[in-house]
């Protein structure tokens, strides 16, 4: 035996599945993008020095990253800049995050230190790791 059917009802059943397959596609590229732009910052491979009174990084600040490698370039984000170049690419209301080389000396980062000091930036962190467990 058949069940009659109303046109209007059979309408109404179905789910219509566009608008969850637009969120799951929004949410696949914004993945995508955020996990490119959290690894920009260690693209660059730096053995850093480790710390027992690191502290967790801030998640909310956009930072400048400064990377100092064992051959003694630095880079600014991706771009590799000499010491006297980088005082006028930075914004002073923008922090910095210093990552360095564990093996190079006081010597070598100080110079940017001071170029920092020089261009009125004040928030500087030196990137560690912590302690190992």
């Amino acid at each position: 035996m058949r069940v009659p059917t109303d046109r209007s009802a059979k309408a109404t059943d179905r789910v219509n599945m566009t608008p969850m397959i637009d969120v799951v596609f929004l949410l696949i590229i914004f993945f995508l993008v955020s996990s490119h732009l959290a690894r920009r910052e260690t693209r660059f491979p730096v053995s850093l020095s480790r710390a027992a009174s690191s502290q967790p990084n801030n998640p909310t600040t956009a930072a400048v990253v400064i990377t100092v490698d064992q051959n003694q370039q630095i880079r600014l984000g991706s771009r590799v800049v000499q010491v006297d170049q980088f005082g006028s690419l930075l914004d002073p209301a923008q922090p910095v995050r210093l990552r360095v080389d564990r093996r190079l000396t006081y010597a070598t980062v100080e110079p940017v230190l001071r170029r920092l000091t020089r261009a009125g930036i004040d928030d500087v962190s030196l990137v560690t790791l912590g302690e190992e467990p």
